[in-house]
C-alpha cells in the first residue's frame, strides 16, 4: 500500500493549497483525488482574490464532506456540520489572526503588482505549507472530536 502524500507534498507538485489540503484529507472526505483535486481547483490563492485562504478552503470542505447533510431537508446534520466550520475557522484565526490569504501571505497575488511582489519576494509564501499543515490538523481535531 502506498503512503498517502501530505498536504506539502501535493503542493510541491503543483496543487494551490486548497487542492493540497482538500486531496490530504481523502480519507476523511471521501473523495477520489481527481475529483478533490477539480473541485478544489478554482479555490486557491482565496478563489484567486487573495479572499478566504485555500488552505482553510480545503479544509472546510474536508469537514463539510465528513460531516455535511446529504439532503436539503437533513437541518439537524448541517447544524451539526456548520457549527464544526465555526469551530475551524475560531481556531484558525486564533493560530494566524486572519482568514484572509492576502493578510496571511502579505501580497495580493489577484493583483499585477501582487503577483510581482510575490516574484520579488518568494518568502512570502512561505507561510502556505505551514497553513497547509495546521488547517488539515485543525480539520482532523474537530472531526475527531464528532
Amino acid at each position: 500500500m502506498q503512503k498517502k502524500e501530505t498536504g506539502v507534498e501535493l503542493q510541491k507538485r503543483g496543487c494551490n493549497c486548497a487542492q493540497a489540503t482538500l486531496m490530504a484529507m481523502e480519507d476523511v472526505s471521501g473523495l477520489a483525488p481527481e475529483t478533490a483535486c477539480r473541485v478544489a481547483c478554482g479555490f486557491g490563492g482565496g478563489m484567486r482574490a487573495g479572499e478566504l485562504c485555500g488552505a482553510a478552503t480545503g479544509a472546510v470542505m474536508a469537514i463539510g464532506m465528513a460531516l455535511g447533510n446529504r439532503t436539503p431537508e437533513d437541518k439537524q446534520t448541517r447544524e451539526k456540520a456548520d457549527a464544526a466550520v465555526v469551530e475551524f475557522n475560531r481556531r484558525f484565526k486564533e493560530r494566524f489572526g486572519t482568514l484572509i490569504c492576502r493578510e496571511l501571505i502579505g501580497a495580493d497575488s489577484s493583483t499585477p503588482e501582487g503577483k510581482k511582489d510575490l516574484a520579488e519576494h518568494p518568502e512570502k509564501k512561505a507561510v502556505c505549507p505551514t497553513l497547509i499543515t495546521e488547517a488539515e490538523r485543525i480539520a482532523r481535531d474537530i472531526l475527531a472530536g464528532r
